[in-house]
């Protein structure tokens, strides 16, 4: 009697380590997926970011660079300005040299 008892006990125990690992594994399989879409979310918002920063840092150079082009046109006019300014000041001292001559 006694042997059977322990045959069965031993089965049960069998059965209920056995049952004891697969909810093991499940329950490890579900945190594996789990940190995996967690990782996933992760790199998703990292990645939106990292976009974001980059389409911020395009806008500014293209900003930048308008304002660059803004300023060398500028630039161009105040050339043009004083060069005309030159030429007029070096036509007056010409006509000025001639008149006391």
């Amino acid at each position: 009697v006694v042997s059977t008892q322990s045959t069965e006990s031993s089965g049960i125990n069998a059965e209920y380590g056995k049952q004891w690992y697969q909810r093991r594994v499940r329950d490890a399989e579900k945190e594996e997926v789990e940190a995996y879409k967690h990782l996933q979310k992760t790199s998703e918002l990292s990645r939106t970011r990292t976009e974001e920063q980059l389409n911020k840092s395009l806008s500014e150079c293209t900003n930048l660079e308008r304002r660059v082009a803004a300023l060398e046109q500028d630039l161009d006019i105040e050339k043009r300005e004083h060069n005309r300014t030159k030429g007029v000041l070096a036509g007056v001292r010409d006509k000025s040299h001639s008149e006391k001559d």
